[in-house]
C-alpha cells in the first residue's frame, strides 16, 4: 500500500481503528525489513570493499615480488652475460696473440729459408781446390786419397741448411763413404764451437 492510500485511511473517520494499527503495524514492519535490508546492502557492500582492498594489496604484493624476482633474474643474466663476454674477449684476445705468436714463428722461418736460399750457393771451383790442397788431397777423417768409387768431396762444418757459409775455415774434405756416414748433422768440433 502507497503512502498516501496511507493517508487518506487515517484522515477518513469510518476506517476502524483495528485496521489503522493494522496498517501501522504493516508498515511499521516494512519499514524495520526496508532498513535491515538497507543495512545488509551496506554491510555486503563495505565487505566488497575490503575483500577488493585485500585483493588488490595481495595483486600489488604479488606484482612486486615478481618484479624483484625479475629485476634479480636480470641481474643474474646481466653478470652471466657479461662473464661469457668476458671469457670470449679473453679467448679471442688470447687466440689472436695465439695466431701472431704463430704468424712470428713462420715470419722467421721464412727469413731463415731465404737466408738459406742465399747461402745455398754451390762452393765455387777455386776454393773447392783450394780446400782439396789444405787438407792434402785427403780424406781429413779416414786419411782416403779418393778414387772413381769413392771421391773427395768438400763438407760444410755447419751445415748450409743452418746458415753455414762457403768460406775456408767451415770447409773441409772428406770421401763420399765418410761423407754419407756424417750424413746432414754438425760436425762433433763445429758443435764444440758453436756450444
Amino acid at each position: 500500500m502507497c503512502f498516501e492510500s496511507y493517508l487518506k485511511l487515517t484522515e477518513n473517520p469510518l476506517t476502524e481503528q483495528s485496521k489503522l494499527i493494522q496498517l501501522e503495524t504493516r508498515n511499521k514492519t516494512q519499514a524495520h525489513i526496508i532498513g535491515d535490508v538497507i543495512r545488509e546492502k551496506n554491510k555486503a557492500k563495505k565487505e566488497y570493499e575490503k575483500q577488493t582492498q585485500t585483493i588488490k594489496a595481495n595483486l600489488k604484493n604479488h606484482y612486486n615480488q615478481n618484479l624483484r624476482n625479475l629485476r634479480k633474474e636480470n641481474r643474474e643474466l646481466n653478470k652471466q652475460r657479461n662473464t661469457i663476454k668476458q671469457k670470449y674477449n679473453s679467448l679471442l684476445r688470447q687466440k689472436r696473440i695465439n695466431v701472431n705468436n704463430q704468424l712470428e714463428k713462420e715470419n722467421e722461418t721464412l727469413k731463415k729459408l731465404l737466408e738459406i736460399k742465399r747461402n745455398n750457393t754451390p762452393v765455387p771451383e777455386w776454393l773447392r781446390k783450394a780446400v782439396f790442397e789444405r787438407d792434402n788431397k785427403e780424406c781429413v777423417e779416414c786419411g782416403h786419397p779418393g778414387s772413381e768409387g769413392n771421391p773427395l768431396t768438400v763438407d760444410h762444418r755447419l751445415p748450409r741448411f743452418i746458415g753455414g757459409p762457403n768460406i775456408m775455415d767451415n770447409l773441409k774434405t772428406l770421401c763420399e763413404e765418410c761423407n754419407k756416414l756424417k750424413g746432414p748433422g754438425l760436425d762433433e768440433t763445429i758443435l764444440k764451437e758453436v756450444k
